[in-house]
């Protein structure tokens, strides 16, 4: 014969085996049930254009950067070549344009070139007449 405490434990361990069976048999049955078709809803405030071709749907709308960049050459001319596109990915260093009126700028560096070859001529002038008082 079994004694009372052996049979309060035997009931309670087949009594938690049937509440656990219970709730899986239950969670099971709930996970199997299909769902109800739901027909897709309209919103009252129509602010995208909504497409619906069987079970998937198309929506087009306008993306918005998160940053802008400002972008600004060192000298004017007009822009005769653009290689990149709007939305285009571009690095640091990337040639995205080339700027016309070349003669103006070929020049311009002429010039320059020509200052600074005078600049080192009296540079060397300077070096050379050091040593001489007046």
């Amino acid at each position: 014969m079994m004694s009372s405490d052996s049979k309060a434990k035997y009931s309670i361990r087949n009594l938690s085996l049937l509440l656990l069976m219970s709730v899986s048999l239950l969670l099971f049955n709930s996970a199997a049930a299909p769902l109800p078709d739901i027909p897709p809803s309209q919103p009252e405030n129509e602010l995208f254009p909504l497409q619906q071709a069987g079970n998937s749907f198309s929506v087009e709308g306008h993306l918005v950067p998160r940053q802008y960049v400002s972008l600004s050459t060192s000298s004017s001319g007009q822009v005769v070549e653009l290689y990149v596109q709007e939305g285009d990915w571009v690095e640091t260093g990337d040639v995205l344009l080339r700027l016309g009126d070349q003669e103006q700028l070929l020049a311009e560096l002429a010039a320059i070139e020509l200052e600074l070859m005078n600049a080192r001529r009296f540079l060397d002038d300077l070096h050379l007449n050091a040593g001489l008082e007046l």
